[in-house]
This record gives structure tokens, C-alpha cells and sequence, in this order.
């Protein structure tokens, strides 16, 4: 009787450690690059003054996201990667990302309309500090009824003057002064 409470609790045993390597061995691989809360991603609170602290005539290009957006994710991995290939711009070194995780969290997103202008997300915004002030050159936002799309990206990096090519016949829309 103990030989086969035994040799039973050393078969499980075994089926366990068997389990558990071959989950180890096939588990997915996270990919960790495209994390919207990587290091390299400017948190919202300290972005006005990040912003400042370039000093007069800086330009900066920003891409607004929440790593709990959907939207945000799909724009990030297809819309950006896309834009980068036709283009042959690489986005990234001219794009710095905002987390606005926390704003979304904490139902603060009305922040983004009063500091940015802007009413919905994802969204990209070029601006200029002029005299200590960010002045806000122009924005590319995110609509439900119109998404974004790789042309319209394309157009918003051909206004900036980041890629030089004729933009397509729908034009971006820039604030009045």
C-alpha cells in the first residue's frame, strides 16, 4: 500500500515538473520595446516644464497615449510603424511620448484640453516655446467617427516639416492664433 501511495505521489510529482517546464519553454516572449511605460515616455506632470526648460525656439512633437487605450496601442504599432516604413523616417527620434495613463486613471483628462487643446486621444501636438511659453503650433487628433490613418500621420509629418513629399488632399486643421 505505501509502494503505491508512493509511486502515485512521485508520478504526479513528475506530470507536475513536466507541466511547468514545457509552460516555461512555450510561454510567449513579452516584447517590452513597444510598452507605452517605457523609461523613454515624458510622465504628463512633469511635461510643461520639460518642455520650458529647452529653452526659446525649441520645437517638440509629441505623441499623447495611454498604454490602457486601445486606440492608443493600435496607433503606436500600426499607424507609426507603417508611416515609418513608407516614409523611411524613422518617427521615434522625432516623436516623444506622453503617458497620460495616470490623467486616464484618475479622470483627469480634462487637463489635456486645458494645458494642450486637445479633446480626444491618441494625439500628436507640435509646439514651439516662444518667449517661456509653449505656443501650439498644430495638433493631429484621434476621432472615433474618423480614425487616424497612416495617410493622415504621413500629411501631420509633412506640415512639421519632418518628411518632405507633397501631402495627400485632406488638410490638417491648425489653431487660430
Amino acid at each position: 500500500m505505501l509502494k503505491r501511495i508512493l509511486f502515485t505521489f512521485f508520478t504526479l510529482l513528475i506530470l507536475y515538473s513536466a507541466i511547468l517546464v514545457g509552460y516555461r519553454v512555450f510561454e510567449p516572449n513579452r516584447d517590452d520595446s513597444h510598452d507605452i511605460n517605457a523609461q523613454d515616455a515624458i510622465v504628463y506632470d512633469a511635461l510643461h516644464d520639460y518642455t520650458l526648460s529647452s529653452g526659446n525656439a525649441s520645437l517638440h512633437y509629441y505623441f499623447f497615449s495611454s498604454s490602457t487605450n486601445a486606440d492608443c496601442k493600435y496607433v503606436k504599432d500600426t499607424i507609426l510603424q507603417t508611416a515609418s516604413i513608407n516614409t523611411g523616417v524613422d518617427v521615434h527620434d522625432y516623436i516623444e511620448e506622453v503617458d497620460i495613463t495616470p490623467l486616464e486613471q484618475n479622470f483627469e483628462l480634462y487637463r489635456l484640453n486645458d494645458d494642450w487643446g486637445i479633446s480626444s486621444y491618441p494625439a500628436f501636438v507640435a509646439c514651439i516655446v516662444e518667449d517661456n511659453k509653449i505656443v501650439i503650433q498644430n495638433r493631429l487628433e484621434w476621432d472615433p467617427q474618423h480614425p487616424l490613418s497612416v495617410d493622415n500621420f504621413v500629411d501631420w509629418l509633412i506640415l512639421n516639416r519632418i518628411y518632405d513629399a507633397q501631402p495627400s488632399e485632406t488638410p490638417i486643421e491648425t489653431p487660430a492664433p
